[in-house]
């Protein structure tokens, strides 16, 4: 048995723990950030998850693969990196998505009210008015 498992099992270590969940961010958040803001802040989520991912995978070195337990623990904490890198791109790909989907809904929105009715002469008014009287 290795010496972090040992001191894992008395709790003298503060080896990872596999379970914690991920900062979420509120959608709130995601409304007021800018795109650049947001790769910012994904960026820094990405350093955080690398710097999680060395810690398992040095975890991971330390058991063996001829003790069956330990093997199956192996395993199991090779599939949660995976699972953990797969919901930080799942993650960041829907916040881009949704930040894109916004501002295409923003922008359409501004054309929208920039769109004016042409101005018309005196000349031109006064023959619509005519027509419209002539319909009435």
């Amino acid at each position: 048995m290795g010496k972090l498992k040992k001191q894992r099992k008395k709790g003298l270590t503060d080896a990872p723990v596999i379970d914690e969940p991920l900062e979420e961010i509120n959608k709130e958040e995601l409304k007021t950030m800018t795109k650049g803001q947001l790769q910012k802040r994904q960026n820094m989520e990405w350093k955080k998850l690398r710097k999680t991912l060395g810690d398992l995978a040095k975890e991971k070195r330390t058991y063996s693969n001829k003790d069956a337990e330990e093997k199956k623990e192996k395993k199991v904490l090779r599939k949660h990196m995976i699972e953990l890198k797969e919901q930080m791109e799942e993650r960041h790909k829907q916040e881009l998505e949704e930040w894109d989907r916004k501002a295409d809904e923003a922008r359409n929105e501004k054309q929208l009210s920039e769109i004016q009715a042409p101005k018309l002469s005196t000349a031109e008014q006064a023959r619509l008015k005519q027509m419209l009287n002539s319909f009435l």
